[in-house]
């Protein structure tokens, strides 16, 4: 009897734990502080954000139909899908050449299309912005928007991707807003 009580209870408190979980907490301050990726920049309130895993994620409508997200990458690791890598030495036009290799080079789209790559100051500091579109594995059209500079010891990618069709158009001012307002911390 003792040891069905102990797993009722046990249950209890892995349930009632489990149940404070939250994989999306809802935007409500305009101002973002992200102390594990080191920035900070203003979000949109409403939207809402990952807390799964350690890169920032946002969307409103859900992350097949717009989101915007902060990658890092260490410097000399290698990259998904290819064997490149990101070094500190690099020139900003060659980081967003690696970076235009792994988007070309992602199993999970097809038909990137490189619609500009422009030099770009993020925080006073030297960036790249590459506009694109692809075909994602269901045959939906996407046009993303990525930013990308050194800082520390890595990459940054500030990313913002929706389907072309009314999507992107809807939430670019965000994305820009997002950019405008990002800043390091360290």
């Amino acid at each position: 009897m003792k040891k069905i009580i102990w797993i009722l209870l046990f249950s209890c408190g892995i349930l009632t734990g489990c149940a404070t979980f939250q994989p999306w907490v809802k935007l409500e301050k305009t101002e973002f502080v992200d102390k594990t990726n080191d920035f900070k920049a203003d979000v949109p309130v409403g939207w809402m954000r990952s807390t799964l895993g350690k890169d920032f994620y946002i969307t409103y409508d859900g992350g097949l139909l717009n989101r915007i997200s902060v990658d890092r990458a260490k410097f000399n690791e290698e990259l998904p899908n290819t064997k490149r890598r990101f070094t500190p030495e690099m020139t900003v036009q060659e980081l967003a050449e690696v970076s235009i290799d792994v988007l070309k080079s992602n199993a999970n789209i097809t038909n990137v299309g490189i619609l500009s790559n422009k030099p770009l100051t993020v925080d006073e500091k030297e960036a790249f912005e590459l506009a694109y579109t692809f075909i994602n594995k269901d045959g939906l059209k996407y046009e993303g928007r990525t930013i990308g500079m050194a800082h520390g010891k890595g990459m940054y990618l500030i990313a913002y991707e929706a389907p072309a069709q009314h999507y992107f158009a809807k939430s670019q001012d965000v994305f820009d807003n997002f950019v405008k307002s990002f800043h390091f911390i360290k």
